[in-house]
């Protein structure tokens, strides 16, 4: 007599920073699906772990040729997050596998970070802060501030991101510029916003909020052309993918005052290194990749990246798929 049988299906979560991933284990146990975790550094080789994945929950490691070839049957790779450029996705659509993101999550949290950032350096709430103890300590170290109303706010990358910072904005009575290819003139006119092209916002922005995401087109479109445009008085904002301001030349302006400062959330090498010219500026504002976080968002985060991994496992199609692997 022959007994057959029935292999669990295999998930396997690679992660860094969460403090677990219980969340993710209820659901697959839930849906019949085994699970192996592992917390692993942002940098490290994660090929000898996924061989024998059904699908992939992955938080910062690249997942590239290497990784793909070693999974034999992973049908499924998701990010934990919106941005996925560590993902190769058109190799991976190749090897017939889904990439997936969660694209609706922390919307309002990184929204809200954009503008606290934006708000802290145009009333210049640190700069006071930090001279509290020294004789300086007045309203005038903070010079010029501008009423609200009198400044422009440059929104590059209009989603859903985009579109919850220009809503808050708006509120403020901010005058918002904004350039996105794929937004329509009149979306962008319901929310208060200007529709005009990158190098007007360079030239005419008070304030730039970087919402787009990193790719071959994104990367690096902030470097020393874009920051001759803008005014010496302009800030710039990012709280998207460190890569899409060029960091080095970034520094080299902040340096040489070819811009008044920045707000950034994220850099090109994370966590941001020791050595890193930025951390000496005192006319930068930083934040440790946060914008993202609220107690809420992470599960949210997490509950999402699992569930998109069952549909898949179970037959179903994604909801968030990055490519269109030919399965």
């Amino acid at each position: 007599m022959v007994i057959s049988m029935k292999i669990q299906k295999k998930v396997v979560i690679c992660y860094y920073e969460h403090p677990h991933v219980d969340y993710e284990k209820e659901i697959l146990k839930d849906a019949g699906l085994g699970c192996e975790e592992y917390r692993i550094e942002t940098n490290e080789d994660i090929s000898d772990l996924v061989g024998d994945a059904d699908a992939l929950l992955v938080q910062h490691n690249t997942v590239g040729p290497k990784v793909i070839d070693s999974m034999k049957k992973c049908k499924i790779i998701v990010r934990y997050g919106i941005g996925y450029d560590n993902l190769d996705v058109k190799y991976a659509e190749g090897r017939g596998i889904y990439c997936c993101n969660v694209p609706d999550y922390c919307i309002d949290e990184v929204s809200d970070h954009a503008i606290s950032l934006l708000l802290n350096l145009a009333r210049g709430i640190s700069r006071y802060d930090r001279a509290k103890k020294s004789e300086a300590f007045g309203f005038a170290i903070s010079r010029p501030i501008h009423n609200f109303r009198d400044l422009t706010v440059g929104i590059v990358g209009v989603g859903r991101i985009g579109k919850s910072t220009a809503r808050k904005l708006g509120a403020f009575g901010f005058r918002l510029l904004g350039t996105d290819p794929q937004v329509n003139r009149e979306t962008m006119e319901a929310l208060g916003i200007e529709k005009t092209g990158f190098e007007e916002i360079c030239r005419r922005s008070d304030f730039i909020t970087l919402h787009c995401i990193l790719n071959d087109e994104t990367r690096h479109m902030f470097g020393f052309r874009q920051f001759d445009m803008m005014k010496s008085t302009a800030f710039i904002i990012n709280t998207s993918r460190g890569s899409v301001i060029d960091e080095g030349k970034l520094i080299t302006a902040l340096q040489e005052k070819k811009i008044a400062g920045a707000g950034l959330d994220v850099f090109e090498i994370e966590p941001i290194q020791p050595g890193n010219g930025l951390l000496t500026l005192d006319n930068v504002l930083l934040t440790p990749h946060a914008a993202w976080y609220s107690e809420k968002s992470i599960i949210e985060l997490k509950k999402k990246a699992a569930l998109e991994a069952v549909r898949v496992l179970k037959g179903e199609a994604p909801r968030n798929p990055v490519n269109a692997p030919c399965i």
